[in-house]
């Protein structure tokens, strides 16, 4: 139960960490 909730919740970090690092990634590229 715990372990599934933890695999759950990291799942959701890395969607959201992709997200923003794209975002920055598209930031800077544009940003130069």
């Amino acid at each position: 139960m715990g372990i599934e909730h933890a695999n759950k919740k990291a799942s959701e970090i890395s969607k959201e960490n992709r997200a923003v690092f794209s975002w920055i990634f598209r930031w800077i590229v544009g940003y130069k």
